[in-house]
């Protein structure tokens, strides 16, 4: 995920999945002015990998929200 801002701001990373259930937290903080990048591991709050599927990252600075929608494929066992 990338993010490019003017001026630092408090802002929120999330992922949720396609039904809107949390499924972890990226960053709660400040970005500082420039470019951000930040890496999902495909893992839960638990650090369990997710099943394949739709995600979306969501970043919130508390005037607006973006979907960033990310496809989760694993490989069959």
């Amino acid at each position: 995920l990338f993010k490019n801002i003017s001026s630092t701001e408090i802002s929120a990373i999330n992922i949720v999945s396609i039904n809107g259930v949390f499924i972890k937290n990226l960053l709660y903080g400040s970005l500082l002015s420039g470019l951000n990048s930040y890496t999902w591991d495909g893992k839960d709050e638990k650090g369990y990998f997710v099943k394949s599927g739709i995600y979306f990252a969501v970043v919130d600075n508390g005037i607006y929200k973006r979907f960033v929608p990310i496809i989760i494929m694993n490989a069959l066992r």
